[in-house]
């Protein structure tokens, strides 16, 4: 997944646990929406109403749609 200054995601991408591996894997379009520089877009902010944002980006990234752990992860 790209790193966009001034952007965040606004829907949730599948990804493995850290120490897991993905087994299964898709391709997914995922939808950014722009920040003004000077913003300072807070956690519980984002969390809330960033879902409800505006798609100024779209990217194609990897989901994990099957993930092996380590027997002390799963």
């Amino acid at each position: 997944m790209a790193k966009i200054p001034n952007a965040t995601l606004v829907e949730p991408v599948l990804r493995c646990l850290a120490g897991c591996i993905p087994v299964r894997t898709t391709t997914a379009t995922v939808g950014y929406h722009c920040l003004p520089a000077d913003s300072n877009l807070s956690v519980s902010e984002g969390l809330s109403n960033i879902y409800e944002k505006s798609i100024d980006l779209s990217e194609t990234t990897e989901a994990h749609l099957a993930c092996r752990c380590a027997a002390q992860c799963a």
